[in-house]
């Protein structure tokens, strides 16, 4: 099975981002998962498409062999940030988990995260599926799903129903344009910890320098912000978790001999605002006319000054360091069946980041910018790289000790696998270690490194 993604930043053009099953003996297509046209499961019609622009699934997909069931996390229809234009079959799965059968690919059931989401919070991993028994004894087929908001989700994966709690609670409603529609309310994992962060305030403002710390100041009092979901306007806007998320590819990992969920988050804020589609910006110039229909899309541009296109964080003008204090990095382990969080410790060194994107060298752990996942074992173990510093580390499942870490050439995104080789009976980690610049600045390249434990 293969899932489709549509691009970020247009209305209309993009082609139907499908979800589509083939037989592997033959490559025929068994069926295609249209949203838009969800009893049709064929190739469309000669002189035909599939519908365009709905929402698709970069995501990896999972699936249940037993219940024949796939599971598809998906995204919100393009533009990220504005969904004025969205119609039914564009919002009934969007950010969701969808649960497909695998022979037909009907819907068997779906679970959304994010109402009428204007904030890029697309579900960015595969669900985690575990087995586990309740507090009460009952055996369930449970699904973990870790979310850019920071909430994490158990869902029961034959069903979709919440194995624990879920509720409604009131969104911001107030800063968003005319043409915008907002959900009333946000959906919450209030039986699972968040790991998105307290709501910001001006004492959270931070800076090496006494201007730095001014100058977040005062754009915290100038920008909106209302919380989570603080809606998108043409004024500028703080976005917290911002569109990277708390947590992204990486998902969860779950210990199932000790039934622990291990995650790893991140906490940064954004800024952005809306531009109108008629406005464009011209490096040096800053808002120039444009001749288009009207229709706002999202523009992370600084469009406040005329210095130029710069990133969405939320740093400081000259040393470029962030307007929140760190710990940035956290790895934090959930127990399953109760939901009550086990530990939490910051996760990464400072070695590979500093002011002015200039690396500091300083070994000190500051909790820093992650991408990637961890893989647990049957020994109580788990291993990750994913953070800016360039480490590959183990840990102590139960308690978050430290055990064993060494450098990498670069910082290991990706989530480490672990096998058993029939030779000669070692147990291997393996991990990808490549360039990303949105976490860490690149510079030689990628790498499969593997690590054995000694000859039995």
């Amino acid at each position: 099975m293969i899932n489709g993604a549509a691009g970020d930043a247009g209305i209309g053009g993009f082609p139907g981002a499908v979800v589509r099953a083939f037989d592997a003996t033959t490559g025929r297509l068994v069926w295609a998962w249209d949203m838009g046209r969800p009893d049709r499961h064929s190739e469309p019609p000669q002189g035909e498409t599939y519908t365009r622009n709905i929402p698709g699934s970069w995501a990896t997909l999972a699936g249940d062999a037993d219940l024949g069931l796939v599971y598809v996390p998906t995204e919100n229809s393009s533009p990220n940030q504005f969904g004025g234009h969205r119609n039914a079959a564009d919002e009934k799965y969007s950010v969701s988990i969808v649960a497909l059968e695998a022979a037909s690919g009907k819907v068997r059931w779906s679970f959304q995260t994010v109402h009428h989401d204007i904030w890029d919070y697309d579900l960015p991993s595969q669900p985690s599926l575990v087995d586990y028994k309740t507090t009460e004894g009952k055996s369930v087929r449970a699904l973990v799903q870790s979310t850019k908001q920071g909430e994490v989700y158990v869902l029961d994966r034959t069903t979709g129903r919440p194995l624990h709690e879920v509720r409604e609670f009131p969104a911001p409603q107030n800063g968003t344009v005319p043409e915008e529609r907002l959900s009333p309310t946000q959906p919450y994992s209030v039986g699972m910890p968040s790991f998105r962060g307290a709501k910001l305030v001006e004492g959270d403002m931070w800076g090496i320098t006494p201007l730095d710390q001014l100058w977040c100041r005062i754009k915290f009092r100038e920008y909106r912000y209302d919380g989570i979901y603080t809606p998108l306007g043409l004024t500028p806007a703080i976005q917290y978790p911002g569109w990277y998320g708390a947590t992204n590819w990486g998902g969860v990992s779950v210990d199932t001999d000790r039934k622990v969920v291990l995650i790893n988050s991140i906490s940064f804020a954004y800024w952005t605002r809306l531009v109108p589609k008629q406005v464009t910006i011209n490096q040096g110039r800053g808002l120039v006319p444009k001749e288009s229909k009207e229709m706002f899309e999202p523009d992370y541009r600084n469009v406040l000054a005329d210095s130029g296109p710069v990133r969405p964080h939320f740093v400081t003008p000259v040393l470029g360091v962030p307007c929140i204090s760190p710990p940035y990095g956290r790895l934090s382990a959930v127990d399953l069946p109760t939901g009550k969080l086990l530990w939490t410790r910051k996760f990464g060194s400072a070695r590979e980041t500093g002011p002015m994107g200039i690396r500091s060298r300083v070994p000190f752990t500051l909790g820093t910018l992650s991408a990637g996942g961890c893989v647990s074992t049957r020994t109580g173990l788990f291993f990750i790289g994913a953070s800016a510093d360039r480490a590959f580390r183990a840990y102590e499942t139960t308690t978050g000790k430290l055990l064993w870490q060494t450098r990498l050439p670069e910082s290991g995104m990706a989530t480490p696998m672990t096998f058993i080789s029939k030779a000669s009976r070692r147990q291997f980690v393996v991990i990808v270690a490549g360039p990303n610049n949105t976490i860490a600045p690149a510079s030689d390249g990628g790498y499969i490194i593997a690590y054995a434990l000694p000859a039995p």
